[in-house]
Order: structure tokens, then C-alpha cells, then sequence
């Protein structure tokens, strides 16, 4: 629920200002600090009221206005205190005399505070006339089993549960294996929901190490198709050099001579086929090779693939929709259900219509329930009430049953486009920057984030389409049908509104979040408290018009996203930079003009990611000396020099001197410089450069360490200075929080030393060290997962002997050419995983132990 969020954010931002001001002794800084105590004491009051209102807001229209009134109290109180405390870290570095100036603002916060007063007297009232009344600790915990995930590795990857399907499976995984050499085509049709993902998966992954190459690919009624070609190209081994030269040739060409197997989920138009086939899919082919399609229409995979290429679902019978309700809730090892809960849980199986989507999601919702009959017919009187229950509000009972800090970050995903795929990273960031995340004293902000996500896909609501190494989820997608459902309370809740809606919705005024995804021109109504803003794809040239015309009445707009596609080219408008309010701003695509220079005066501003996909595209070298900045990341941009940026003895270059930051991030950037004073030697958390600084960061090496806090450390290119010295030594032996390093391209000549609590190490494109390497990394206590990556010209490695390797888990060959491979029973005791991807992703079993065969998953891929 929308004001749940609300109140949450309005009550920790409260708390946050009382607990930095630094009050003095006149009056109206009393007051001040009085106001707020009172504000965030409120702010609690109503929140505990919103469980009980939320439970009876279906039998009472008094009581869905009461809990409105309520969020919007509470997000208009949020605002108030973003206005007039827009950066409390400033003000309590300065001390109390800042406040003292604050004087005016004070009087005039005090006047809306008064405002507040009345309006919470309203609600109260309100609470009481409707029979409503407040919950102690309001709003459930995560589980704090979930809270370390990458320990536990319980996310290791398992085929979703089928029912009723076995016949169907059966015919299409002998029809995909079969030694008929003509190409086929099979095309998986149903409606939404009934699965037809679940069972092309299903069966790919049982199949595609019976190919050369073979590729699964997300095509959605929106496709990119310039995408689309570039991750079937990684997926198929296609070099780099061949994707910048000619993909569309190259990949073909590649194609043609391979048995391939290609998997394309959700085509909506038959004009979507017939890109793909003019763009690379060779229907020619005579060596065997397969494509598996889903569509929604029928008559769309005919046109595919012809009637014989046809595989229909249809919904599930009483019989196997009952059978998939309880396999999803019990455990092959659980004890069957007692004779009262069998009967509820078929009652309500058989009101989900053998829609599988809304039994899975239905059996997730009483996963979590206590196995008594009084929580399962709790659940049973939610879907009786009123007529027959549509999918939606039978999804929508899930949705309600999500603990309160869930359900702002479940309707998130309403803010997506449909069928994309969303990375997990991305989405915790804005999330983080949202405040959506409930502070936890024990926990970092993206820990609890990734439980929060593990909640969601317990619960069959989001889906995990890629998983690291780890087996931790690497990005998600959401169904159509719950991702419609997320937009509908979205809108019912005033969480978020679609841009193009803003002219003919009630509520555009109050708008807090908008997103864009769509070309469909914009009103020109201006919602003046709208606080976040997420364009995705085509509706980038509405939203870039839309902040060229009203970014001076956008004062509250504090996080900005702009996702364009590599075939989308567009001018960013330099009044970007008018957006004051910013604190969060995320730009990828391909930029024509550069990025504007006036960002450099955004003073709010904390987090910076500017991805460029095109060439390098040109910023303002200023940035580099925002001194406010937490978290900077970029990729593939040059700074531009002017006579504020630069030093008489580093022409060619920028300082960096950023004293806040804690997460740095470069990719392919250049005219920079580090220094030992680049940052705050115990605020950095994360330093990841690719490509060569303008001096080596030999100070990395110093007996006491530089950054004392380093967690995560990436460092590619970075090991020889302009006239081509290399850098001796990497000695990170004194980092002891440093758990997660990355090396890339490193001479022969440069002697590493490891820091001692190392959890995970990626080494890549280091060919004539790489021996040596691991056979210093075998005694790491704490090490958990080794990548090795794109190298050759080495004959053995070896990971035997005794204690080599304690804690080793996972280990990743991708790329890696060796003569032998080296294992015996002592060493790597705990390894549970491997995955290898030969140069030619063809796999030589010839030279991979049985120890490794028995646990080696993702062959080829």
C-alpha cells in the first residue's frame, strides 16, 4: 500500500533531521527541533493505523478515503521536509550557526507545520468515526533468514514445477533432439499466464548442449531489435571484432555453418518474425538446427512456423491444477495437509481457473501462512467475497498479503516496461535512492533489498531470468499479467502515473513518480510534486521534451533515470541542469551532443551513472570535483579540460577529487587522474577503473593502506604508466575488508599479493601468470569463488593438495585454454559448482576430471 511507503519515508526522513540538527539556544531553533519531534511522533501515530484500515478499506469507501487522506498527508510531509532540509549533512558539518541563519526558514516551516496540525486532527477524527484503530509494530519483518544470501547459496537454479504437461514435453524435447536435418520450428501458443515460458525453458534446458551454439532470448511486444542481436551474439560465441564489424552478417554466417538452438519467448506480431528473419536467422539451414517460439495468438505461430509447428496450452484440468496447488506449497519430505486445510486449499485451487500464474502465485501467498484453518480461511473469505473473482483480483490477494515494506517495492516493477528485463543492481540503486528501503540498524541498505527480492520470488511473483555465478539472482522479469496488475494499484494508489496519462487523470497534480515508456505525446499538465522520473526506450523524446518545458516548475524531482536503446540517438537539453532538487541521476543510451555541463552545478546531487553506447561522449571534467558526490559511475565518456579542472603539471588530464565518494566505477573513460588525496581514505567502499589513468596507482601498494575501507576493487589497464613502466607491486595485503577483487590485463612483471579475507577473485586476460596466481590463491581462508577468464598459452592449473582451496564453492573457467586441468579429492572440498566455456564453446570432456564432470552446470554457455 502506497501510504504505508508514505508514512515510512515521512517518519525516517523526520528522524533523520532531528538526529542532525545541532540546535542553539534561541527560540525558533527550539521550535524547529520541536517540529520535527512532532512530525515524526505523527508520522508513526498514522502508520500504525494503516493495517487495521487497510483490512476493512474493501467494506468501507469512508475508510479507502481515510487511508488516501493519509498517504497524502504523508507524502505532502515529505516534501516540506525536502524543502526546507534539502541537505541536513551540510548544515551539521557547519554547526549550529548554520541554523542560526536558518532563522526565517524556521518561522516559515513552523506556518506549515501548523497546516499539518489540522489536517492530522481531520485524520484522527476520521479514525475514530470509522471504528479504526492502530496496531502495535505495524508492518512485518523479512525474514532474517533471507538477510545473507550469498552464504547461504540456496539460490542455486531448479526447473519450476509442471503439471499436466508431461505428454507435451515429452513430443517437443524428441522433436528438438530429433536427427532430422531440416530446420524446425516449434511454436509454444496459449494465453497469458498458462505457461508457455515455463515449458520452452524446460525444455531448452534439457536440450542445448545437444547443439553448437544455442541462444535464449526475451523478445516482448516492444522489441529492440538492435538488443535482441547483441545478446544472441554473446550468447553464441560471436567475437567482438565480428559484432563491430558486421552483426547482422556475421552472426548469420555463424549461424549457417553451427547446429544451433534458439529460443524466442514472447513474440506479439508477426512484423517483430519477419525483422528477425531478414535481420540474421538463417531458414535454410540443413545441419539440424531448432528455433522454439512462444506467442500468445495462434494464428502468430502459424505464421512462424506453419499448423505441424503449432504446440497449444491450454488451462490446467481440476485434477492437475489441484496437483500443481500442492506441490507448490509442500515439500517432497512434508507431511500431508490435515483433512480442513486440503479442503480449503482446493476450494480456493479451483477459483484460480486452472490458470497455472494464479495457482503458483496463489500456493506462494499460503506458503507463508500458518497451517491453521483460521489464517487458510482468512484467505479463502478474501476470494469469496462479492462475484467471481478475475485473475487480476485473485493475483491482487497476494499483493495485500506482502508485508507493508513489500508493497511499494513489488509496484516498483509497474514502472519497467512490460516484458523487459530488469537487473537486479539497477533496481536496488533506485530503490536505495527512493528511500523505499526500511533503515535496519544490523544490515546495509542492499542486503535487506536482495532478501526483499529472494521475498518475491519465494512468493512466485517476479521471476529470476539471468543468476550469477553464485547462483544469486542477476536480473528479473515480471509476467504481463502482474505487471498490469502493478500498474492498476499503482494508479489506485497514487504510487506512480504513466506520462502520457497526466492529461486525463484526476490526480496528475499530486503525482509523485511518473514513468515513460511509450511514444505517445504528453499533456501538458505539470505535476509540480512529481519526485522521480523513469523513461525507458521509445518514450525518451516525450520525457526529454517534457523536462525542456517545465524543468523550472520541477523543483521536488529528485531522481531521474533515461534508458535509451543502442539504435536510439538523442540530444539531452541542457536545462537538465535546472532540475535543483536532483540527488539521483542514471542517463544510458547514445548521446549526440554530450552531456550538458551545468550538471556540475547540481549542489543535491549524490549519485552520477552516465553510460554512453555509442562512442565516447564528451563531459564537463568538473565533475570530477563535485565534492558532495557518494557514487559515481561511467562508461565509455572523455572529460573535457577547462581552466578550472586542469594543473599546469597534468595537461592531458582531471584531478579527481571527490572526498565523499564511496563507489567509483570507470569503464573505458579518459583524461583522469588519481592521486593518494583523490578520495576519503575511510569512505570508499568500491573502486572499479578500467582503462589507463594518467599515472599508475602504485599508492595502492603503500604499508598502510590508502583505503582502509575498500570492500570491492576492479582495476583493468591500470598497470603501466604513459611512458609504459609498469607498476612493480600490487600489495593489498593490509586491506582487511576488502572481499571482492577484480584484475584485468596485468603484467607478467607485476608481483601481486592478495589481501588475506578475499571472498571472491575474477582474473582475466592474464595469460603467463595466471599459474602462478592460483597457486597463491589456495591457502585464502575465506575464498568462495574464482573466475578465471579469456586466457591462453598456459599448460596446467592446478587445484589439488591438501587444505588448497578451503572454502572454494564456485569456480568459472570461461574462455580459458590449458593443457591440464589438476583436481584430487583434498582439495576444494566445499566446491559444489563449476561452469566452463572452452575457447570454441565447444566442451572437451576429454580434459575436465570426473570430480568436475559430476557438478559442471551452464555447459557452453
Amino acid at each position: 500500500m502506497a501510504a504505508e511507503g508514505a508514512t515510512i519515508r515521512a517518519i525516517f526522513k523526520a528522524a533523520e533531521i532531528g538526529g542532525k540538527l545541532m540546535v542553539g539556544t534561541g527560540s525558533q531553533i527550539y521550535n524547529l527541533e520541536e517540529n520535527i519531534r512532532w512530525t515524526e511522533r505523527k508520522m508513526r501515530s498514522l502508520h500504525s493505523y494503516l493495517k487495521d484500515a487497510d483490512s476493512k478499506r474493501s467494506t468501507s469507501h469512508e475508510v479507502a478515503n481515510l487511508i488516501i487522506d493519509i498517504r497524502d498527508l504523508a507524502e505532502d510531509v515529505v516534501d516540506i521536509l525536502h524543502k526546507y532540509f534539502p541537505d541536513t549533512e551540510s548544515h551539521s558539518s557547519k554547526g549550529a550557526s548554520s541554523f542560526l541563519s536558518f532563522g526565517a526558514k524556521a518561522i516559515s516551516f513552523g506556518l506549515e507545520i501548523k497546516k499539518i496540525k489540522k489536517r492530522v486532527d481531520d485524520i484522527e477524527i476520521s479514525t475514530v468515526r470509522c471504528g479504526v484503530t492502530a496496531v502495535a509494530n505495524a508492518g512485518a519483518v523479512i525474514d532474517a533468514k533471507l538477510q545473507d544470501s550469498r552464504k547461504s547459496f540456496l539460490h542455486a537454479p531448479g526447473e519450476s514445477k509442471i503439471v499436466g504437461r508431461e505428454g507435451i514435453l515429452r513430443n517437443l524435447e524428441e522433436e528438438i533432439i530429433s536427427e532430422d536435418s531440416r530446420l524446425i520450428i516449434k511454436s509454444i501458443v496459449g494465453p497469458a499466464g498458462v505457461g508457455k515460458t515455463t515449458v520452452g525453458k524446460r525444455v531448452y534446458g534439457r536440450t542445448e548442449n545437444r547443439f553448437d551454439v544455442s541462444a535464449r532470448v526475451y523478445v516482448s511486444q516492444v522489441p529492440n531489435l538492435a538488443e535482441l542481436l547483441l545478446d544472441i551474439a554473446d550468447q553464441v560465441g560471436l567475437s567482438k571484432e565480428k559484432v563491430e564489424k558486421d552483426l547482422e552478417r556475421n552472426l548469420y554466417s555463424l549461424l549457417q555453418e553451427k547446429r544451433f538452438l534458439i529460443f524466442l519467448d514472447d513474440i506479439w506480431y508477426t512484423q517483430t518474425w519477419d525483422s528477425l528473419l531478414i535481420s540474421f536467422l538463417p531458414t535454410n539451414s540443413e545441419n539440424g538446427s531448432r528455433i522454439m517460439v512462444t506467442c500468445r495468438y495462434d494464428d502468430v505461430g502459424r505464421y512462424i512456423g506453419g499448423e505441424r509447428s503449432l504446440v497449444p496450452l491450454d488451462i490446467l484440468g481440476e485434477k492437475e491444477g489441484m496437483e500443481l496447488f500442492f506441490d507448490s506449497i509442500l515439500q517432497p519430505y512434508e507431511e500431508p495437509l490435515p483433512p480442513v486445510l486440503r479442503e480449503i486449499g482446493e476450494w480456493i485451487s479451483e477459483r484460480c481457473g486452472g490458470l497455472p500464474l494464479a495457482i503458483v502465485v496463489m500456493a506462494g501467498l499460503l506458503k507463508r501462512k500458518e497451517r491453521s484453518t483460521h489464517a487458510w480461511k482468512e484467505v479463502q473469505t478474501s476470494m469469496s467475497q462479492g462475484v467471481e473473482k478475475t485473475c487480476l483480483e485473485i493475483l491482487a490477494l497476494s499483493y495485500q498479503d506482502l508485508p507493508t515494506e513489500l508493497k511499494p517495492l513489488f509496484l516498483y516493477f509497474g514502472m519497467f516496461p512490460e516484458d523487459s528485463e530488469i537487473f537486479v543492481n539497477g533496481l536496488i540503486d533506485a530503490w536505495v535512492a527512493e528511500k523505499l528501503i526500511k533503515p535496519d540498524g544490523s544490515r546495509k541498505p542492499e542486503s535487506i533489498a536482495e532478501a526483499s527480492i529472494d521475498e518475491f520470488i519465494s512468493r512466485n511473483l517476479i521471476q529470476v531470468s539471468r543468476r550469477r555465478s553464485d547462483g544469486r539472482a542477476r536480473s528479473l522479469r515480471i509476467h504481463d499479467v502482474l505487471h498490469t496488475l502493478c500498474i492498476n494499484l499503482a494508479e489506485e494508489n497514487n504510487f506512480f502515473c504513466i506520462l502520457h496519462k497526466l492529461k486525463t487523470i484526476d490526480t496528475a497534480p499530486i503525482v509523485r513518480r511518473i514513468t515513460c515508456t511509450s511514444s505517445e505525446p504528453v499533456g501538458h499538465r505539470v505535476p509540480e510534486k512529481v519526485r522521480s522520473s523513469l523513461c525507458f526506450g521509445g518514450g525518451h523524446h516525450e520525457l526529454l521534451k517534457f523536462l525542456k518545458r517545465n524543468a523550472l516548475d520541477l523543483s521536488f524531482l529528485q531522481i531521474l533515470i533515461i534508458e535509451m536503446g543502442r539504435g536510439q540517438e538523442n540530444n539531452l537539453p541542457d536545462e537538465i541542469a535546472n532540475l535543483s532538487g536532483l540527488i539521483y541521476l542514471k542517463l544510458k543510451g547514445r548521446f549526440t551532443s554530450g552531456i550538458p555541463s551545468g550538471l556540475s552545478n547540481l549542489k543535491n546531487l549524490l549519485t552520477l551513472m552516465v553510460r554512453s553506447l555509442s562512442s565516447r561522449v564528451h563531459i564537463t571534467g568538473r565533475i570530477l570535483q563535485m565534492k558532495q558526490l557518494k557514487h559515481l559511475t561511467l562508461q565509455n565518456v572523455s572529460f573535457d579540460i577547462d581552466s578550472l579542472s586542469a594543473k599546469p603539471q597534468y595537461p592531458k588530464g582531471v584531478e579527481v577529487v571527490l572526498p565523499n565518494l564511496e563507489t567509483l566505477d570507470f569503464d573505458d573513460v579518459e583524461g583522469y587522474y588519481f592521486t593518494p588525496y583523490s578520495f576519503n581514505e575511510s569512505k570508499l567502499r568500491k573502486l572499479r577503473t578500467r582503462q589507463v589513468p594518467r599515472q599508475p596507482l602504485s599508492f595502492l601498494s603503500d604499508a598502510k593502506p590508502s583505503l582502509q575501507n575498500l570492500e570491492d576493487l576492479k582495476l583493468g589497464h591500470c598497470f603501466e604508466d604513459e611512458m609504459g613502466v609498469s607498476v612493480p607491486r600490487l600489495d593489498l595485503s593490509s586491506y582487511q575488508y576488502l572481499v571482492r577483487l577484480h584484475l584485468e590485463r596485468f603484467p607478467s612483471r607485476c608481483q601481486i599479493n592478495f589481501p588475506p579475507n578475499l571472498v571472491q577473485v575474477v582474473l582475466e586476460r592474464a595469460n603467463d601468470k595466471i599459474s602462478d596466481l592460483v597457486e597463491s590463491l589456495k591457502t585464502l581462508s575465506k575464498l568462495e569463488i574464482i573466475k578465471i577468464k579469456d586466457c591462453y598459452g598456459f599448460n596446467n592449473l592446478d587445484f589439488s593438495g591438501e587444505h588448497s582451496f578451503p572454502q572454494l564453492q564456485v569456480l568459472v573457467l570461461r574462455d580459458v585454454h590449458f593443457h591440464e586441468l589438476i583436481v584430487d579429492e583434498e582439495g576444494m572440498p566445499k566446491l559444489y559448482k563449476m561452469i566452463y566455456r572452452p575457447p570454441d564453446h565447444r566442451i572437451c570432456s576429454q580434459i575436465i576430471p570426473e570430480r568436475l564432470k559430476k557438478i559442471m552446470v551452464e555447459h557452453g554457455r
